[in-house]
């Protein structure tokens, strides 16, 4: 997070013996500190604090920050929460073809993320998708997709 100009607090992403990974937040050593739910926070990460869904952080005097939502981690090898987080988000083909291909779930979130939002038009039966959007890409081509190749 930058406040004025200069670092001021980071957010990192920490995961320990095996725990749920979790956001947390610390000072970088601001020169006006900062404040988690009104508590000075320790500069470094080895004070790195817990930040949750609905948290004020304030940077400093004049900088405050609302935490209005935090999802959770999503894993490349959880198909099953990758196609919960895509159906969360309208992208149901991708959804699907993640429960039925779970062996490529890399291959298939990367091509939904790079195609955008209701590009990823995946036959889940077959693995093929509709190219149509991606016909101004020369040699780009998409339906040629066979899981067995992963």
């Amino acid at each position: 997070v930058v406040g004025g100009g200069r670092s001021h607090c980071a957010l990192t992403l920490r995961e320990e013996g095996g725990s749920k990974p979790w956001l947390a937040v610390y000072d970088e050593g601001s020169l006006s500190g900062t404040q988690l739910q009104g508590k000075a926070l320790g500069v470094g990460p080895q004070n790195a604090e817990p930040i949750l869904q609905g948290d004020v952080l304030r940077l400093g005097a004049e900088v405050t920050v609302k935490i209005e939502a935090v999802s959770s981690v999503l894993r490349l090898d959880d198909s099953d929460g990758l196609a919960a987080f895509f159906e969360e988000v309208g992208e149901t083909d991708t959804a699907q073809t993640l429960r039925q291909e779970p062996r490529v779930s890399e291959a298939i979130v990367s091509f939904s993320l790079t195609a955008g939002p209701s590009s990823s038009r995946w036959s889940a039966s077959s693995g093929n998708r509709d190219s149509q959007p991606f016909d101004d890409f020369p040699g780009a081509s998409f339906n040629n997709f066979n899981s067995d190749d992963f």
